[in-house]
């Protein structure tokens, strides 16, 4: 029941036009720990979660 109830919050919370520019930012993570930046990664990885707190939170006007 948990799950379901998960997955049904999350798919009200996607926002579906964002959806592609997450998914380049994932692979763009995955291409630096590939290549060994690992320095990089943290703080690409860093940006990312923040951006997507901040859009999940509706603190957009923040900088970041």
């Amino acid at each position: 029941m948990d799950r379901l109830r998960r997955l049904i919050e999350y798919r009200r919370s996607l926002q579906r036009d964002r959806a592609g520019l997450r998914c380049a930012e994932h692979v763009r993570l995955a291409d630096l720990l590939l290549a060994g930046e690992r320095a990089g990664g943290s703080a690409f990885l860093r940006r990312h979660l923040s951006s997507v707190g901040r859009e999940k939170t509706g603190r957009q006007d923040e900088a970041g």
